[in-house]
């Protein structure tokens, strides 16, 4: 499989709630040195979805809102989901990316993979129209990689 053929269908399998699938393609993703440009992706990801979710602007009792949710939702998530960090994934991209400093890539992946997952579960725009998503994800990925 290339490279993004890859990184998609792994983003594709955590989306639609496979999740054996998205745990070998996250095997053969480190397998093939592709770690970084899998969070590049995923967070790509998670910031169009985050921004489709609340729009251009964060309105915090919409954050809170989505919050309990994702409290509720994660409530029996093993290993446990850092809910401060959740929070603090989705105000970086609204700028406040000092949240980001206290978080390891690893807990990072968690808490937009969780995000992700809550959002398309939500939003049937995303999944309705998940290659166009994707596209604009890669794009997105794209640059960043090409800004270093």
């Amino acid at each position: 499989m290339q490279r993004e053929e890859l990184l998609r269908e792994q983003v594709k399998a955590m989306i639609f709630n496979e999740p054996a699938r998205s745990t070998e393609l996250r095997t053969q993703i480190g397998e093939q040195g592709l770690a970084r440009a899998h969070f590049n992706f995923t967070t790509a990801v998670f910031a169009g979805a985050v921004i489709q979710y609340f729009g251009e602007e964060l309105d915090l009792a919409a954050l809170r809102t989505f919050m309990t949710g994702i409290r509720h939702d994660f409530r029996k998530a093993d290993p446990p989901l850092k809910f401060m960090t959740v929070e603090g994934a989705v105000r970086a991209i609204y700028g406040e990316d000092h949240f980001l400093d206290e978080m390891t890539g690893e807990e990072q992946l968690i808490a937009m993979s969780a995000v992700i997952r809550k959002i398309t579960f939500e939003t049937p725009y995303i999944t309705d129209n998940i290659e166009p998503f994707l596209d604009e994800a890669e794009k997105l990925a794209r640059q960043w990689e090409s800004e270093g």
